[in-house]
């Protein structure tokens, strides 16, 4: 699944509710990363935050 978002449709399973890392640009449109070394993710002034993996 490079480069490509999951589905709302693809139910998390015995993940839900697991917390993951998350990486963005600084900005009210910027996309999530999942790992800060990312080769798209160009942005100097970034965030970290840890989101629950919720349905």
């Amino acid at each position: 699944m490079l480069e490509s978002p999951l589905a709302a449709d693809v139910p998390p399973g015995e993940f839900l509710g697991a917390t993951i890392t998350v990486h963005s640009a600084r900005s009210k449109s910027a996309k999530l990363r999942a790992g800060a070394d990312c080769p798209q993710f160009r942005a100097r002034d970034t965030t970290t935050a840890q989101v629950p993996l919720n349905a």
